[in-house]
């Protein structure tokens, strides 16, 4: 959903490394991506306080954690972690090209399902 309404206003570079690819490939200047990153952190720092603010204290809800399973090591966790933003960034990159702008399903659907099938696959 915030694909669809801020991606016109913004690109919605919704992580650093999204954000890092699009100015690897000029597609965003350097002065402009620093600054996209710095709000995207701030906006994460923001985002866990006011759910920290929220949620009460006696909560044993772990905010914000991602964890590497168990039977994995953190180096595996890694891989797996780089590959997932491989994909997403393609994703990203291919819905946003110009010569596939003939496609019926909108940018935000397809990032969605890409997102979406990440998490559940991994």
């Amino acid at each position: 959903m915030v694909l669809q309404i801020f991606g016109q206003t913004s690109g919605c570079h919704i992580n650093p490394a999204v954000t890092v690819s699009f100015l690897i490939t000029g597609q965003c200047s350097f002065l402009k991506s620093v600054l996209y990153m710095i709000a995207q952190c701030l906006g994460a720092v923001a985002g866990i306080y006011l759910l920290m603010f929220i949620t009460p204290t006696d909560s044993t809800i772990t905010f914000g954690r991602t964890q590497v399973n168990t039977l994995l090591n953190p180096g595996q966790g890694f891989i797996i972690e780089a590959f997932i933003t491989f994909i997403l960034v393609l994703v990203i990159h291919s819905v946003c090209d110009e010569a596939n702008r003939s496609n019926v399903v909108t940018p935000a659907v397809s990032i969605g399902v890409a997102i979406a099938a990440l998490h559940l696959g991994f």
